[in-house]
């Protein structure tokens, strides 16, 4: 039985269907159960006229929005057809940081939610981390 204070979808696996959402996949429902039993993919369904992305149709040559595939580093996607199958074709946006040197020693690429390419460096200096008697102040351990 479902406790009150905890609403019917709390009770399922939210992780285990966050990837059908983002595809637009439609949850189905067996009696009886708040819980989604299976999903109904129609991005994943061959096709020579349409492709899918996030559960919408495109037409052969109709672009996709930017706002939709930027994060994924994807620009300018369009559906084409080609060798009697649908597809998308995309620019691959080109990040600064896949063109530089690694990052400086103790340092790492941040990345944002939403964002393809870093945001920005941050280094630490990972000596602390390892030594916590160490007295940054005088250069010494305590």
């Amino acid at each position: 039985m479902v406790s009150p204070l905890v609403s019917a979808s709390e009770q399922c696996d939210e992780l285990g269907i966050l990837l059908y959402e983002d595809m637009g996949c439609r949850p189905i429902h067996d009696k009886n159960n708040t819980c989604p039993s299976h999903f109904d993919c129609l991005g994943l369904k061959k096709s020579n006229n349409n492709c899918y992305f996030k559960g919408k149709a495109y037409k052969i040559g109709q672009q996709v929005d930017a706002r939709l595939t930027s994060p994924s580093c994807n620009l300018g996607c369009f559906c084409e057809k080609k060798d009697d199958t649908s597809r998308f074709k995309c620019a691959i946006l080109d990040c600064p940081e896949w063109f530089g040197a690694n990052p400086k020693p103790d340092c790492y690429r941040k990345y944002s939610l939403g964002s393809c390419c870093a945001v920005r460096q941050l280094c630490r200096k990972l000596y602390y981390c390892y030594h916590p008697f160490f007295n940054a102040t005088t250069g010494r351990h305590s």
